[in-house]
């Protein structure tokens, strides 16, 4: 098993995870892209790991065919609500100044085990996705985008996993927390394992 750590926005999304393996060294990064893209940054200097882990939960778009419980593997981080409002039409703006605004997203080739690969969009706010429906995607969070960032400009191997917990859109008495982090704990663990 390599050098490892693993991220978690939330200490409620960790806490499975860390009771049952206190032995693989683990995070809190905060919720925002801002504060994900801060301690990663910090992790990498720190904690010297050969592997960068993100894991939390998940919105899943209907159209992506996920169900709650599912859990993937992010291949693709699109920055899908960075942009301005022009006469009531949200225009996107570019991540690198002079770049075309559609190419607003980091790709990720992490090792897979047996997770299905998706892609998921980085907002701001939860269902702002549909400001900008051409950034087509799978599920949503709010991490990952200032994660792939980090690992891609540092040259670190990374992978992000997420469990969806809800359907985008559904209100919070829908969701089921408690039984995606139980889930998200036990994929993690596997996925760890199973790293060369």
């Amino acid at each position: 098993m390599p050098n490892t750590t693993v991220l978690f926005p939330t200490h409620g999304e960790a806490q499975t995870f860390m009771k049952r393996h206190p032995d693989i060294r683990s995070r809190i990064c905060g919720v925002g892209a801002a504060e994900c893209a801060g301690t990663t940054a910090l992790s990498i200097c720190e904690d010297k790991p050969d592997m960068l882990i993100l894991a939390g939960i998940a919105g899943a778009y209907v159209a992506s065919g996920l169900k709650k419980g599912d859990c993937i593997i992010v291949t693709r981080e699109n920055i899908a609500d960075l942009g301005t409002m022009r006469a009531g039409t949200f225009v996107s703006l570019p991540k690198t100044f002079g770049a075309p605004a559609a190419d607003n997203y980091y790709t990720a080739d992490p090792p897979r085990g047996r997770l299905l690969p998706a892609i998921s969009n980085t907002v701001t706010i939860a269902g702002s996705w549909m400001l900008n429906p051409t950034m087509r995607a799978d599920i949503e969070n709010m991490e990952g985008a200032g994660f792939f960032s980090v690992c891609t400009k540092l040259g670190i191997q990374f992978a992000e996993i997420r469990c969806i917990s809800n359907m985008v859109g559904e209100t919070p008495d829908q969701w089921i927390i408690p039984q995606a982090v139980e889930i998200l704990s036990e994929t993690l663990y596997d996925y760890i394992s199973g790293l060369q």
